[in-house]
C-alpha cells in the first residue's frame, strides 16, 4: 500500500478513536470533492435543558515530513494545497476545520 494511503488510514483511525472516546459521532465521507473527509456530530444539551444537534466538517491531513509543517511552540503551520485552502474558506452552513496528524519521521514509531 502507498505511504499516503497508510497515513490517510492512520488519520481516519485516530480521529475515529478520539470521537469514540469523547462520545462524538464520526461519519466518514468517501468521495470528497469539497475537501470534507468526515462530519462530526454531537447532541449538545445546555444548562437550561435546551438541545442542539451540532455538526462540524473536517478535512484530514497527515504528515511525517518536517518540510510540510513548522511548529513554533504556539502555532503549527502546515503547507496546504491552494484548492483545499479555498474549500476551507468557502461560506457554508456547516463549518469546516482542518485536522492535522503529525507522525514521527521513522515509520517504526507509527502507531
Amino acid at each position: 500500500m502507498q505511504e499516503t494511503k497508510v497515513k490517510e488510514d492512520i488519520s481516519i483511525s485516530y480521529l475515529s478513536a478520539l470521537c469514540a472516546y469523547a462520545g462524538i459521532s464520526y461519519e466518514r465521507i468517501i468521495h470528497d470533492d469539497d475537501s470534507t473527509d468526515g462530519i462530526l456530530k454531537k447532541r449538545v444539551i445546555l444548562d437550561d435543558k435546551r438541545k442542539y444537534d451540532a455538526s462540524l466538517r473536517i478535512q484530514l491531513k497527515c504528515t511525517s515530513s518536517d518540510s510540510q509543517y513548522t511548529d513554533d511552540g504556539d502555532t503549527l503551520h502546515y503547507r496546504l494545497k491552494a484548492k483545499n485552502h479555498a474549500d476551507l474558506c468557502l461560506s457554508s452552513t456547516i463549518p469546516i476545520i482542518l485536522g492535522l496528524l503529525v507522525l514521527p519521521e521513522d515509520k517504526k514509531e507509527w502507531p
